[in-house]
């Protein structure tokens, strides 16, 4: 009897927050910047929701029904997440006549200042972007130079590897008019229009609107870099060792830090 007033007591609790993760779906982080995290839970807040359904089945209980409910109105969601495809359904989409490849990446300047201490990491990331090979790319956080010296000249490098002959690239730093950070996106097809808006804000946020011909057809792609949550390097060393039980580090300490940013 004790385990099954815990197992209700804990079942309440997943419910409300499940509940909260549908809300943050619906209710700006301006207004209440808490429920934003529940709704980052929300996958692991489904599946306890699921299992607390089996379990109450197992032990015979209308308890279930609490969570039945939830888990019914979310499910449309989890598909919103998730593809499930087969191997055979993803050859037939490939092979769909006007299929286009499209891909979205932060470069994070191609790792200019060497933040990861690894000289390899812009050269991997242009042998990725080859392998991909995708029709259209919009990059953030993108930077390249005029200098004589190849390794900058991410520009000229990326239409060698993604053999796209038209770009659309918009700066807003420029340095000595020759080295330029912004917004850039790269295209196999014919961009015959392009916009550009500045945000009023600080910083360097923009996004640029590129319409491309694709056969008889045009599409809009637009491309955006909004405000950064001002990760430091000690926010991505505290991540990255959370479960490294090795590595002392206040985990209350570093969590908040996260969470505020978030």
């Amino acid at each position: 009897m004790i385990l099954k007033k815990i197992m209700w007591v804990l079942n309440i609790l997943a419910a409300i927050a499940l509940i909260l993760s549908f809300l943050a779906a619906r209710i700006s982080p301006e207004t209440l910047w808490w429920l934003a995290l529940f709704g980052l839970g929300f996958e692991i807040l489904f599946v306890f929701n699921f299992i607390f359904i089996i379990y109450w089945m197992i032990v015979r209980s209308k308890k279930f029904i609490l969570s039945l409910i939830l888990v019914i109105f979310g499910i449309g969601r989890i598909f919103g997440i998730v593809q499930i495809n087969s191997t055979s359904q993803k050859e037939e989409i490939l092979k769909e006549k006007g299929y286009i490849k499209v891909m979205s990446f932060n470069v994070r300047l191609f790792d200019l200042y060497n933040w990861f201490h690894n000289t390899e990491t812009r050269q991997r990331i242009l042998e990725f972007l080859k392998k991909e090979s995708p029709d259209i790319i919009c990059f953030q956080e993108f930077y390249t130079s005029d200098k004589k010296d190849p390794s900058f000249r991410n520009k000229e490098a990326l239409r060698y590897y993604l053999k796209a002959e038209f770009s659309q690239l918009e700066y807003t730093v420029n340095l000595h008019n020759t080295d330029h950070w912004g917004i850039a996106t790269f295209s196999k097809f014919p961009i015959i229009n392009k916009e550009a808006k500045h945000f009023a804000k600080r910083g360097g946020n923009i996004f640029i609107s590129s319409d491309i011909k694709i056969g008889d057809d045009t599409i809009r792609v637009i491309n955006t870099h909004l405000e950064s949550i001002h990760f430091g390097w000690s926010d991505y060393k505290f991540i990255q060792n959370f479960n490294n039980d090795d590595v002392d580090q206040d985990e209350l300490k570093g969590s908040l830090n996260i969470i505020r940013r978030l």
